[in-house]
């Protein structure tokens, strides 16, 4: 588990350590005062990266030229200690166990972490775009050739996106650059399908408690883009590349590629109807959040990782007998930290810590 995490001149923070709970630790107070923050330190501590997508300018404390963050993790037989200085042009130096380390490769080998805030549902609400780095980051993470063929497949994306852009198309060229997107493309999907399933065999022993009588009826599916929706994963790169091939005058005339695994999709269904629309934005948040478990839980505790779940207000919307439940849910896979500004959260678990923040200060109730 990680036991302490330290901190210095991370946004607003002030210089502190926190000693994480062995299950939960909520961190309880007004907004705008340090909570996203201290979660957003713990995730960039164990990634490398914000869960916002931060500039490093905008990480470093307007007080200091940088900013300093280490953590500690015990069940190793003995501790291990993990410190990153962060510089202001984005600069990191990393010492993993006593030695300096050039990326989070090696650590991301013994952490798993996910993050989320209260803005959950975006996995239903904002564009396919959101829904397939969604997908994608976990299989990066998850299967190691994945990212091999995501970068191929961008590559050979950009050319033909510019190859489309001039005003004399070669169509011999373009006949090539199909072939290659179907063939690369395929593999994206295969990948893509294989952790779908994952995730649902993840998420499905918690279906009856959540949804009954209806979490049978629940499912994901693949959208493929292009009227491809019925085809096989099997049979998928031979009928893209069908499909490039009538639509290519279109292509040709916007200027862009329209169809592949880049436009795609995945969409959640109660029997023949969309989840959004059909449950509440409650039930339809604890479906997503089921989500985030599951890839966590695939990624962390079956792999032997250390499973940290860092949640920023994520059970907004719902009762008291819910989030409970899904904190039970949770802490008996992963270590959770989450932030609240609700007094009643207090009640989360029988078994937390508690902690108080105000002006970037965390401090631990007695």
């Amino acid at each position: 588990m990680v036991n302490k995490v330290w901190i210095k001149g991370f946004r607003n923070l002030v210089e502190q350590v926190v000693t994480l709970h062995p299950r939960v630790t909520v961190v309880l107070g007004p907004n705008n005062q340090g909570k996203t923050n201290f979660l957003e330190a713990v995730y960039f501590l164990m990634t490398g990266k914000s869960p916002a997508k931060a500039q490093s300018d905008m990480m470093v404390s307007i007080l200091l030229p940088k900013a300093q963050l280490g953590l500690s993790v015990v069940g190793f037989g003995e501790d291990k200690k993990l410190y990153i200085d962060l510089l202001r042009d984005g600069t990191k130096r990393i010492q993993w166990d006593g030695e300096f380390v050039k990326t989070h490769r090696t650590v991301m080998g013994v952490l798993a972490v996910q993050y989320w805030s209260a803005d959950v549902l975006w996995l239903f609400q904002e564009s396919p775009s959101f829904r397939r780095d969604f997908l994608d980051l976990f299989c990066e993470r998850y299967f190691a050739e994945f990212s091999g063929f995501d970068r191929r497949y961008q590559s050979i994306l950009k050319q033909k996106n510019s190859l489309l852009g001039m005003m004399s198309v070669d169509m011999k060229m373009l006949e090539l650059l199909n072939q290659q997107l179907a063939q690369v493309g395929s593999e994206l999907v295969r990948f893509r399908n294989l952790a779908i399933g994952m995730m649902m065999e993840k998420v499905t022993p918690y279906l009856a408690s959540y949804f009954p009588n209806q979490g049978d009826d629940i499912c994901v599916e693949y959208a493929f883009s292009g009227f491809l929706n019925g085809v096989s994963v099997d049979e998928y790169g031979a009928k893209l590349l069908q499909l490039l091939t009538e639509k290519r005058s279109k292509e040709v005339m916007v200027r862009q590629s329209l169809y592949g695994p880049h436009r795609d999709d995945f969409v959640v269904k109660v029997g023949d109807m969309p989840m959004v629309g059909y449950y509440s934005r409650g039930m339809t948040r604890i479906f997503a959040l089921l989500m985030t478990f599951s890839q966590l839980l695939l990624l962390g505790s079956d792999q032997k990782r250390v499973s940290v779940l860092l949640l920023d207000d994520a059970f907004a919307e719902l009762d008291l007998a819910k989030k409970k439940a899904l904190m039970s849910d949770f802490s008996e896979y992963a270590q959770v930290v989450y932030t609240t500004v609700l007094e009643e959260d207090r009640e989360l678990s029988d078994d937390l810590s508690l902690y108080r923040v105000a002006a970037g200060r965390i401090e631990l109730c007695g």
